[in-house]
């Protein structure tokens, strides 16, 4: 694994493919002053902390049909929230939060390169392995009736 420097700083939404594939593990930058709060550094740790604060995670994503997606995932006291995966380097979500339903579909379906019915479930993976070793760190992301993803884990 590469050694983190201050150029290794970013904001959390500059998080690319290559970020997650080379650094697994996200923290924001709370003690360094000349960050502000949006800015992330890598964690070189083989495990997810498991200690309550907010992490960005590299994870696996995988259509039923085997189409593999790298994707990235906030974890927050134990919870996954806000799924996203990659468009042109570009983090976009899983779920319409912040655009119009009929742009996310055509984003999901550029990403994938199928028909948003033939995307979800999702399988999905962390790049890391959770602190917590009863987590698998692994499941599926099912797209409720209302657009939102609601995260599945196997059991350990």
């Amino acid at each position: 694994m590469e050694t983190p420097t201050k150029d290794t700083r970013k904001p959390a939404s500059d998080l690319s493919p290559i970020d997650m594939a080379v650094f697994p593990i996200w923290e924001y930058v709370m003690d360094e002053t000349q960050f502000d709060e949006t800015y992330v550094r890598p964690v070189c740790k083989a495990r997810v902390p498991n200690n309550g604060e907010l992490y960005h995670l590299g994870m696996e994503l995988r259509t039923t049909s085997g189409v593999v997606r790298p994707g990235c995932v906030e974890i927050f006291d134990g919870e996954y929230r806000f799924p996203m995966t990659f468009l042109r380097n570009e983090l976009c979500d899983l779920e319409p939060r912040v655009i119009a339903v009929d742009e996310w579909r055509r984003q999901m379906e550029t990403v994938f390169g199928l028909p948003l019915d033939d995307i979800f479930p999702l399988q999905w993976k962390l790049s890391a392995p959770h602190g917590n070793k009863r987590r698998s760190g692994r499941g599926k992301i099912v797209l409720t009736p209302s657009n939102a993803c609601r995260f599945e884990e196997d059991d350990v």
